[in-house]
């Protein structure tokens, strides 16, 4: 089993659209998939149909003191949603000090995870205990950005272990897009990862929709971009680092 952390280099980028499209993207691919939210904002749930009134969640399981397990979501036969649940902001450092107290939890459930499941992704927040102890654990970890100024100054400062930069919401017809990939490109120390994914309506709509892009259109750019980077995933897991 082979685990993909998926953040943003700031807030904003599309980490929880692409979380759910590479998510599907894999299974299509027929890949068994585990697909977990991190993020307090908890909306990953809302690309799989869930209600919004479904608050359920493996944070909210945490704080009560109670199993996961009950809380995953069976979207078909190869892919599972864990959703994050509702908590509310002030409970979480409350979270964050229970999850450093036992830090082999996800450990623990990794190593179950991986009797089932050929791949998990994690939609992933920016900053905190839990982020730094995933991407600590994660086989691939991507960080997405856009072609954009204050992108490209966050890149010079950004202070993970060389993640792999997906670009996202890629629009080649505006030039300082182009320049910004072509000088990234060019950084010899920057691993860039080859797939773009391109901006465009499908995904605003497949949430909409409350779906994977690549089940929402599956002949949109989106669903292309989301079968090429799944495949480059798979690629992955055979390449050394």
């Amino acid at each position: 089993m082979s685990m993909i952390v998926v953040q943003g280099l700031r807030g904003g980028v599309g980490c929880t659209s692409v979380s759910a499209g590479l998510a599907y993207a894999l299974q299509q691919l027929g890949q068994r998939v585990l697909v977990i939210d991190a993020c307090i904002d908890n909306l990953l749930r809302l690309h799989f149909n869930l209600a919004l009134s479904e608050s359920g969640g493996w944070a909210r399981q945490v704080l009560a003191g109670q199993r996961w397990s009950s809380l995953l979501w069976h979207i078909n036969d190869q892919l599972v949603l864990l959703p994050h649940g509702e908590i509310a902001r002030s409970d979480l450092s409350t979270l964050e000090h229970a999850l450093h107290q036992h830090r082999s939890r996800w450990a623990r459930m990794l190593a179950t995870a991986a009797a089932t499941f050929d791949w998990v992704v994690i939609d992933t927040p920016r900053h905190g205990v839990l982020s730094q102890e995933l991407a600590a654990l994660a086989d691939l970890h991507l960080c997405l950005l856009e072609a954009e100024p204050v992108s490209h100054l966050q890149l010079q400062r950004d202070a993970r272990a060389q993640p792999h930069y997906l670009l996202n919401r890629y629009n080649p017809a505006q030039a300082l897009q182009r320049d910004l990939h072509w000088l990234w490109i060019r950084q010899d120390t920057l691993r860039l990862a080859p797939v773009k994914i391109h901006a465009g309506a499908a995904f605003p709509e497949a949430l909409a929709s409350k779906m994977p892009v690549g089940h929402y259109a599956p002949d949109s750019q989106a669903a292309v971009d989301m079968t090429a980077l799944a495949t480059w995933c798979l690629s992955q897991r055979a390449t050394p680092p």
